[in-house]
C-alpha cells in the first residue's frame, strides 16, 4: 500500500500507476543490495511513502552559465533514476518492540529515553506504521554514552544512519545545502539521503549540539523547519530551491551537554531526556558484558574464562566506563602474549581513566 504526502499533479490514474512501477523498482533495488534488511525491517509489509513530486522541473536560469545548467541536468537524472517513493523501514510489531528494549539492558542509564522509544512505538504500531518522526535530544555531562545510545538504538532498529558532529560543523549547510550561487553548491545531508538513500525514515544523530559555532552561519537553522512535521513536509533545500521533498519521516537523535547554549525554539521541537550516571553495579555488569562481547569478537572463548574475575571486575568498575572496551582489549591482548586464561588489570589503568568523564564507547565514536 502506498501512502502519499500530498496529491500527485496531472491525471490521477496515470500518476498513480507511475508511482506504483517507482515504488516496485525501489523494492527490487532495495531486494538485490540488501536482501536480508526488507525481512529484518519488515519492508515487505510496509508502506512506501512519496518524498517530491516528480513532475518538478528547475525554473528558467538568469545564468547562462554551462555549468549551472549542466548541473540542472545532472540532478533531474538523478531524481527520474531515483523515483519519488522511499520505503518506511523499522515497522512496529512486537519483534521491534524487543530490539527497542534491549536499551534497558546495554543502557540502563537511558530508562526514560527508552521508555520514550517503547511508547512511540506501540501508538505507532496501533496506527500500522514504522517507527518514524521520532525528535528525541539526550543531555547529561560528557561520556555518559549519549552518542553511543543514538547509535546503538539505530543499530537496533536496522535504519540507515547519518551523523553530524557540531562541534565541527562551520556553517547551516551541513543540514540545508549551500546557496545556489556558490560555485560549489551542494545539497545537505537531509536532500541526499532522501534522495540517494532507499528509507524515508532513517535516524540522524546529531552530535553535540550545543557546540555548534555560529560565527559563519546557524548550523541549526534548517531544524526550525525539519523538527516540524507540518513544514518538514516541504522541506526546500538551499542547493535545490525547486524541489521540496518530504522529510517528516526522518527520525533525530540529538545529544548535549549543556542545554542553555541551545535556542528554546528548538529545545521545544524535541522530547528532552536527561542521561544518568551509571551505579558501581551497572558499571561492573557493563563491563562483564563488554568483556565477553571482545572475547567472542575475536573467537576466544577456548583460550580465555568466560567471565571477568571479582579483582579485574572490581578495578574496572571504579574507572572510566568510556574507557571500559580499550582497557579490555589491551588486558585481553596481555593475557594472549602471556599465554594466560584471565586478564589482569592494574589498580593504576582504570585510576588515570577515571580523570576523564564516565561514558560508554563504542569504536572511539562517543564524546
Amino acid at each position: 500500500m502506498t501512502e502519499k504526502s500530498s496529491a500527485p499533479k496531472g491525471n490521477p490514474p496515470l500518476s498513480a500507476l507511475r508511482e506504483q512501477v517507482a515504488e516496485l523498482r525501489l523494492r527490487a533495488r532495495v531486494a538485490q543490495a540488501q536482501p536480508e534488511r526488507l525481512e529484518t525491517l519488515g519492508c515487505g509489509r510496509s508502506a512506501a511513502v512519496r518524498i517530491f513530486d516528480p513532475d518538478a522541473r528547475p525554473g528558467s536560469s538568469l545564468s547562462a552559465e554551462r555549468d549551472v545548467r549542466r548541473r540542472q541536468d545532472e540532478l533531474s537524472k538523478l531524481l527520474r533514476e531515483r523515483g519519488p517513493m522511499r520505503l518506511i523501514g523499522a515497522q512496529t510489531g512486537e519483534a521491534l518492540a524487543a530490539r527497542i528494549a534491549k536499551l534497558h539492558v546495554s543502557h540502563p542509564n537511558f530508562a526514560a529515553a527508552t521508555d520514550y522509544l517503547l511508547q512511540e512505538e506501540i501508538l505507532a504500531r496501533h496506527q500500522s506504521k514504522g517507527l518514524a518522526g521520532i525528535r528525541l535530544l539526550l543531555h547529561g555531562g560528557a561520556g555518559l554514552g549519549k552518542t553511543d545510545y543514538a547509535l546503538h538504538l539505530a543499530e537496533l532498529i536496522g535504519l540507515p544512519t547519518q551523523v553530524i558532529g557540531f562541534s565541527s560543523a562551520q556553517a547551516s549547510a551541513a543540514l540545508g545545502g549551500s546557496e545556489t550561487y556558490w560555485s560549489n553548491s551542494e545539497p545537505g545531508i537531509v536532500w541526499k539521503e532522501l534522495i540517494q538513500g532507499d528509507f524515508a525514515n532513517w535516524v540522524c544523530v546529531m552530535d553535540e549540539i550545543d557546540k555548534a559555532d555560529k560565527r559563519a552561519g546557524d548550523p541549526l537553522g534548517a531544524l526550525y523547519q525539519l523538527l516540524e512535521e507540518r513544514s518538514a513536509r516541504i522541506f526546500t533545500d538551499k542547493s535545490v530551491p525547486w524541489l521540496p521533498v518530504d522529510a517528516s519521516h526522518i527520525n533525530w537523535v540529538a545529544t548535549a551537554n549543556h542545554l542553555d547554549l541551545i535556542h528554546p525554539a528548538i529545545l521545544s521541537r524535541f522530547t528532552v531526556v536527561e542521561a544518568m550516571e551509571l551505579t558501581f553495579e551497572q558499571r561492573a555488569q557493563l563491563a562483564q558484558r563488554l568483556y565477553r562481547q571482545v572475547v567472542d569478537e575475536h573467537g576466544l572463548q577456548r583460550k580465555l574464562s568466560e567471565t571477568l574475575e571479582d579483582k579485574a571486575l572490581e578495578q574496572l568498575a571504579r574507572g572510566s566506563v568510556r574507557d571500559l572496551k580499550r582497557i579490555l582489549r589491551q588486558a585481553v591482548a596481555t593475557a594472549l602474549r602471556r599465554g594466560a586464561t584471565r586478564i589482569e588489570v592494574s589498580a593504576e589503568t582504570p585510576a588515570r581513566a577515571h580523570a576523564r568523564a564516565i561514558g560508554f564507547i563504542r569504536q572511539g565514536a562517543d564524546r
